[in-house]
């Protein structure tokens, strides 16, 4: 094959990906993850571009008087939310993004050093 044929042809496979995210991203927009407190006393939404969407606490979880309970439950709740987003994000992303280079990235990063044995930096996704 000839080489500028050869950069034709990802020039035109990656603004195909490209295009392929922007749907993605888009649709992203208008979908939700929920997460839920242990107790299903509160109810959060996350929307595919992460932010928080709605919170819902059930009318009998204020009438407890518990505020710290109903403050862990909320932030439990909230924190699912972000998780399934995640997910739901990440499995999204997978059909154009190969993650297995990151992911590899990540797993040496968490790994503790075995010279001095100090624990692997805080790192997420």
């Amino acid at each position: 094959m000839e080489h500028s044929s050869w950069m034709e042809e990802q020039t035109a496979q990656t603004r195909e990906r490209l295009a392929r995210i922007e749907e993605i991203h888009a649709e992203l927009a208008d979908a939700q993850a929920v997460g839920r407190s242990p107790d299903n006393q509160v109810t959060a939404r996350i929307t595919g571009h992460g932010r928080l969407a709605e919170v819902e606490i059930a009318a009998h979880a204020l009438s407890r008087g518990d505020a710290e309970a109903l403050g862990r439950a909320v932030v439990t709740a909230v924190n699912a939310a972000f998780a399934a987003a995640q997910t739901m994000n990440r499995e999204r992303m997978a059909e154009v993004v190969d993650f297995s280079t990151y992911d590899a990235m990540l797993e040496q990063l968490r790994t503790p050093d075995p010279a001095d044995g100090s624990p692997p930096p805080v790192i997420g996704y």
